[in-house]
């Protein structure tokens, strides 16, 4: 190793700034010097100048000889060897030197040779003779450097990095011995020799500069136990050697000693004042702070914890100072490293490095990139500009990187949602398959696998590749490669069912291994991708249970949405749900929700989670929340599942519904969302129906999907051999639209499509023993296509399939009975029909009782008692303290003020024949009722259960008065209230014995225009968590 190069190394250990006293002497002294005249100079230790070191270069005499035995000599050739190095080898490269470069490695190898023969001794009488004598003139220039065999070229490129960092006025100051020390510390290749160098006696002569180089050679080299090395008593020796020299290190030692100990892992008690000097210290560089930064997120002291949380403020606020100062790639690169390895969350020092960055980004070398990107992605901090000048450098240098760095990068931009499938497909696709025998397997492949999933690119031919490579690399993979390839290829285990029967056993037998965070990865892959293995969750689940002291909340929801996928409930569920309820302050919005979606799919009803979940997204919707179709077809599909009533979310979601649906909207996400809010509870479903009814781009929006879903219907009924298939997904829309009161496009095509397919001898023979076919006859009904919903309802009654029908098909057959008005083909089927839910009755169900009452009074009022006797509540008026099962749109209490004020007589909140609710009675026989939201449709008209009633109540003897909830808002609005509406029911009492007489006409016969109403739907039906006929009546 060179001099040259001691100086280069406690350039990179040592401190100071460089001296510039050659360079004023170079200035300055005479270029020749009077051989009768002693020339001396302040500027090199024993009074020789510069060109004296000038002229020994250029002279021919056996300089290597002299060196050897004349210690000021030396000293001159190392001064020669740094300043007179010319810089145009640093702009010009080695190649293009020229022969003036030649006799400054002449320099050099007098330097070492001398270094080597360690012979230091006083100066001889010839040395100072040369101080006397004249300068010759420089000789024409020699061979260019190319010339030189290879050892020498090293050298000299050696040379020239060691001038370009060196400290030369340090170098100057220490002592030929300690000088030789350096050289040998530096030129060891292993931490055996270092420590055979550092004896006690050389210990007790060693400077801080040395004792720093020689522990961070030792840090650097050092990679085995870490007990045999703090165990070795040299290594002992050493740092009590350097706790003596704690005191006098500047800056730049003090950063290294902080680096070399954190890389050792070796802390010992006197550390604590070396950490307290760096706290106290203001001079550091950008440098610096970033190596400082990232050696206290390599390893803390354990005794000093409270000194390195004051040591890491101090260093982040002044690197937020001397920002500026990072200028190169490498800086910044590790700047962002340290931070992010300390998780410093500081948002305004990462947009300044990116700012930073950018300009010199075309400088960057990959790896800078990389650990760039990476910083950015432990932090979940991303910067648009930044990344798209990424993506821009990527498909230039793509092929340049390596595979750990092509792996790395994925795998950031993945994580910070800023890869696209044009850059992983076009980009690194084609690099990861040009290099695919050079990836890390499997650990590299898992990654690469795992960032293309989370990217949501699924690329067939890549993903091939890595399945057929990683499945005889499974016996090989711990539980990070097995959570990482389990979660990308969950979606698609269809397609590689070999590598998951390979991962399903290794998982098994390397459960104990799993971190929590892998073991929630494993748990929702597996589940994801439908593996039914009980043995397999059943153990990774008893793994949670002993680990979920360590669980985060997000992990336990990735826990209870695989289990759901998976349908599978382990014992000892409600012991994890009951630690999670403390943990969900941690979670977001959108993971409360997930939550509470696998909640409901598991059919756990937490009393202690749940009520905090809720809580949780409550809060979290205030303000700027913005959720998406997923995340709300999620959460109503829980609200529905679990029977929760929350109009506060409910109407949050409903005001997002224009924002959403004016975007590109995905058709199965949007038919979850319909069918969820076709399935909530009457008074909460009321909220969507009012939203329809008032909101244009409500509309527009849903009309738009619902014609998407119509046409995938009609593209399914194009092949022939789906006509049932599409006949159950166009009874499902139908159904769903019913319940919505939706009687706009496209409900007349697919009625028309339903027709033509129940032309098919398929769909007519098969139809009728499947499941929706009675929620189609009642569908159909509501909608009032009498005719076709007669044609479905007909050969329910007429074959067996009744005696073999559930609960849920009879209260449907029933609701469409209702809608159709008693009809003679119907008689004696019905009393059947009527007979089975007789039997089936539970008082419990307020639905179904409501529905039986309405079917049995359409019996009565056609002169049927179907109970043999039994007395009926037909004209029976009962008080009712519900407010039509809670319907926002009810007003009685604000009309029986009004009526109070009137002077008019009646009785408000009443039960007419057992299950028709009306707002109030006038005169004993003048029944006011209000038409809300739910029995109107978007158009509207008025649904056929609100004509069913109506009918019933006026075949009962009772006068209708109607009013559109709508009126009812405009009347409050203005001053008189309700009185100027309601007043004319003063004349009311005149008509009603006029139109008792006129009771013997038809009154049961209907009018019903053919128009495009929504459907109603039976609410509460067993199995279906709905409430019946779109009321909640019981009696106090």
């Amino acid at each position: 190793m060179m001099p040259i190069q001691v100086g280069a190394a406690w350039g990179q250990v040592g401190g100071g700034s460089a001296g510039s006293g050659f360079a004023d002497c170079r200035g300055t002294c005479q270029p020749t010097v009077d051989p009768n005249k002693q020339h001396s100079c302040n500027h090199t230790q024993d009074g020789r100048c510069l060109q004296i070191v000038d002229w020994l270069c250029r002279n021919d005499d056996d300089v290597n000889g002299r060196c050897a035995t004349d210690v000021g000599l030396y000293r001159m050739l190392v001064v020669g060897c740094m300043l007179a190095q010319p810089s145009r080898l640093e702009s010009r490269g080695l190649e293009n030197g020229s022969g003036r470069d030649r006799p400054v490695l002449k320099l050099e190898v007098a330097a070492e040779e001398f270094a080597e023969r360690r012979r230091l001794g006083p100066a001889e009488p010839e040395t100072k003779h040369l101080a006397v004598q004249s300068l010759p003139k420089a000789p024409e220039p020699l061979q260019p450097l190319n010339s030189l065999n290879s050892s020498m070229r090293r050298r000299a490129l050696a040379f020239h990095g060691a001038s370009m960092a060196a400290r030369k006025e340090e170098l100057l100051d220490m002592h030929p011995d300690r000088l030789a020390i350096q050289q040998d510390i530096l030129r060891a290749r292993s931490v055996g020799r270092i420590l055979a160098i550092c004896t006690a006696e050389v210990l007790q002569g060693m400077d801080s500069i040395n004792l720093v180089t020689a522990l961070h050679r030792v840090a650097k080299l050092y990679d085995g136990s870490h007990m045999a090395l703090v165990d070795n008593p040299r290594f002992e020796l050493m740092l009590s050697a350097v706790s003596r020299k704690v005191d006098a290190l500047n800056p730049r030692g003090m950063v290294h000693l902080v680096w070399s100990l954190a890389s050792l892992q070796c802390w010992p008690d006197w550390s604590g004042d070396l950490i307290g000097r760096c706290a106290q210290c203001e001079s550091f560089t950008g440098r610096d702070l970033s190596v400082l930064l990232g050696s206290l997120a390599k390893s803390k002291p354990p005794k000093h914890f409270k000194q390195c949380e004051q040591l890491q403020e101090s260093l982040v606020r002044q690197l937020s100072e001397r920002l500026p100062e990072l200028t190169t790639s490498l800086d910044l690169a590790c700047a962002a490293a340290a931070l992010s390895r300390l998780q410093v969350r500081d948002e305004g020092l990462f947009v300044t490095i990116a700012q930073q960055a950018m300009p010199v980004l075309s400088e960057f070398s990959m790896s800078d990139v990389t650990s760039l990107l990476w910083a950015m992605a432990i932090l979940n901090f991303t910067h648009g500009e930044l990344c798209e000048q990424i993506r821009h450098l990527l498909r230039q240098k793509a092929e340049s990187c390596s595979p750990k760095e092509i792996t790395q990068i994925a795998w950031a931009l993945s994580r910070l949602q800023e890869a696209d499938e044009e850059l992983l497909t076009e980009t690194i696709a084609p690099v990861v398959r040009s290099k695919f025998l050079d990836f890390e397997a499997p650990r590299d492949l898992c990654t690469l696998a795992f960032a293309f999933s989370n990217a949501r690119v699924f690329d067939e031919g890549i993903f091939n590749d890595f399945a057929h490579t990683l499945t005889s690399k499974v016996r090989v993979m711990n539980a990070h490669d097995v959570s990482s390839v389990v979660a990308a290829f969950a979606g698609i285990e269809y397609a590689h069912k070999g590598l998951f029967k390979a991962l399903q056993k290794h998982a098994k037998a390397i459960t104990a291994s799993f971190t929590p965070l892998q073991i929630a990865r494993t748990i929702h892959g597996f589940g994801t991708a439908g593996v039914d293995d009980t043995s397999l969750y059943r153990g990774l689940f008893g793994q949670v249970l002993q680990q979920r002291h360590l669980l985060h909340a997000s992990n336990i929801v990735e826990i209870l949405i695989g289990l759901a996928e998976a349908e599978y409930v382990p014992e000892g569920l409600e012991e994890l749900l009951r630690d999670a309820t403390r943990l969900v302050k941690w979670l977001d919005a959108a993971e409360c929700i997930h939550a509470l979606h696998a909640l409901s799919r598991l059919q756990m009803d937490s009393t202690d989670l749940i009520p905090e979940l809720m809580k949780t997204i409550r809060s979290r919707a205030q303000g700027w929340w913005r959720c998406n179709l997923q995340d709300m077809a999620d959460l109503v599909e829980a609200m529905v599942g679990l029977k929760l009533d929350d109009s506060l979310l409910l109407n949050i979601c409903a005001g997002q519904l224009p924002r959403l649906l004016s975007k590109t909207v995905d058709t199965p996400t949007f038919l979850r969302l319909w069918g969820a809010f076709a399935e909530l509870r009457p008074h909460m479903r009321e909220r969507v129906q009012e939203r329809l009814q008032k909101n244009q781009r409500v509309r527009d929006g849903v009309a738009a999907c619902l014609s998407a879903a119509s046409e995938g219907i009609r593209a399914v009924r194009a092949s022939n051999s789906e006509c049932l298939t599409a006949a159950r997904a166009a009874a499902q829309l139908l159904c769903a639209c019913a319940s919505l009161s939706w009687d706009q496009a496209p409900v007349p095509d697919v009625v028309q499509l339903m027709r033509e397919m129940l032309g098919l001898e398929e769909v007519w023979q098969h139809g009728q023993d499947q499941h929706w076919w009675p929620p189609l006859a009642w569908a159909l009904a509501e909608l009032c296509y009498d005719d076709l919903a007669r044609h479905v309802l007909l050969p329910c009654f007429r074959n067996s399939s009744l005696i073999s029908m559930d609960a849920t098909g009879k209260l449907y057959l029933a609701a469409a009975v209702v809608c159709l008005g008693y009809a003679e083909e119907f008689a004696g089927s019905k009393i059947l029909l009527d007979v089975q839910l007789a039997n089936e009755h539970d008082p419990c169900h307020t639905g179904r009782h409501m529905v039986l009452q309405s079917l049995e009074l359409e019996m009565a009022i056609a002169g049927m008692d179907v109970l043999q006797g039994a007395t009926l509540p037909h004209l029976e008026v009962k008080p009712s303290s519900l407010c039509s099962a809670g319907s926002l749109y009810d007003y009685a209490d604000q009309v029986s003020n009004a009526l109070v004020e009137l002077a008019i007589a009646h009785e408000a909140k009443v039960l007419i024949g057992g299950c028709h609710y009306v707002q109030a009675v006038l005169f004993g026989q003048v029944a006011l009722l209000i038409q809300s939201p739910r029995d109107l449709t978007i158009s509207g008209s008025m649904l056929a259960s609100a004509r069913a009633r109506t009918r019933q109540l006026t075949s009962l003897g009772w006068v209708c008065k109607e009013f559109y909830f709508s009126d009812i808002e405009q009347a409050l609005q203005t001053s008189v209230g309700l009185k100027h509406l309601l007043a004319p029911l003063n004349a009311a009492k005149k008509v009603v014995k006029k139109f008792r007489s006129s009771l013997a006409c038809d009154c049961a016969k209907r009018c019903r225009p053919h128009l495009l109403a929504t459907p109603w739907m039976p609410d509460e039906i067993a199995g279906t968590r709905r409430q019946p006929w779109g009321t909640c009546l019981r009696r106090k």
